[in-house]
């Protein structure tokens, strides 16, 4: 039992009759297990890092029994209905009663970093996830446990992308955004797509396919959000394009050194070409990009 993710010293309160169940399987990336035992003392030892070099944070979601914990120099209690999170990579405890069970997951540190960047201030704490969305992330792990040993691949990665988006929103929707309306959660992931639009509209591969990818959610959940909002990737995307395109072209009436051809502000901006680009620019400003001079 020690051993399913990493290696945990186990100490039981009454060895001569312990007992415990566990169960467990991977989707994707991501592990799931579900644990039934006696109380018992779990101890994750630094040394224990060092040795297997494992790093991944583990969400522990009881379902019976409250269980103490000690993280990071943080002391807690985390009962059913919250989620406690732990780096593998640094030291913790729990300290579990008679009756316990519990659905932990286990998701790569480096992926739930580049999801949630601040996963890392939160670990050994209880306080800090939506809580109407750990028993939406319970239950849905439970199933994927169950369901596991007859999936295809692309049901697997279609869970796999369940798994990690439920478990992004329990961390960074706002308690105050959840509601029985899932409109507040489309119109948060919404302005997390959109940013990253704004970020990386220059690459003239973006596509609803990279967004997807990148937010490990399905092409479906994309085209959903955005319309939702009455529009689409496509056009929010060519939108941010043209308007860097129309500030640098008006920057280059001020730059007398070295003005950037129509070509370069096109590519410049993620366009394939400078054709496509008059195109475009035309149909949403009423003009071409060589008469911007006179607007």
């Amino acid at each position: 039992m020690s051993d399913v993710y990493y290696p945990i010293d186990v100490v039981a309160r009454a060895p001569s009759s312990f007992s415990g169940i566990i169960e467990s399987t991977q989707i994707g990336a991501v592990g799931i297990t579900r644990f039934a035992a006696d109380a018992q003392r779990a101890l994750r030892r630094k040394v224990h890092g060092g040795r297997d070099d494992s790093d991944f944070f583990a969400l522990v979601m009881p379902t019976m029994q409250t269980e103490r914990f000690s993280h990071l120099g943080r002391l807690g209690d985390v009962a059913p209905g919250q989620v406690a999170i732990f780096n593998s990579a640094e030291e913790y405890r729990t300290d579990i009663p008679d009756g316990t069970r519990n659905v932990t997951i286990k998701i790569p540190a480096d992926l739930f970093r580049a999801m949630c960047p601040k996963i890392d201030a939160v670990c050994g704490r209880v306080d800090v996830a939506n809580s109407r969305f750990v028993p939406l992330l319970t239950q849905f792990a439970l199933q994927a446990l169950e369901s596991a040993a007859c999936l295809s691949i692309e049901h697997v990665n279609s869970l796999e992308r369940g798994l990690l988006e439920l478990a992004f929103l329990m961390m960074d929707v706002p308690e105050s955004y959840a509601g029985d309306d899932s409109k507040p959660v489309i119109d948060h992931f919404f302005h997390r797509v959109m940013a990253y639009i704004a970020a990386n509209f220059q690459d003239p591969d973006l596509a609803p396919e990279r967004a997807a990818q990148s937010h490990r959610v399905s092409i479906r959940y994309i085209h959903k959000i955005f319309q939702a909002h009455d529009t689409t990737f496509g056009r929010e995307l060519r939108l941010a394009r043209l308007r860097h395109a129309q500030k640098l072209l008006r920057e280059n009436l001020q730059n007398k050194s070295r003005q950037m051809t129509i070509a370069e502000v096109a590519y410049n901006c993620g366009f394939s070409s400078q054709a496509l680009f008059s195109v475009r620019f035309k149909e949403a400003f009423g003009y071409s990009p060589r008469d911007e001079k006179s607007h």
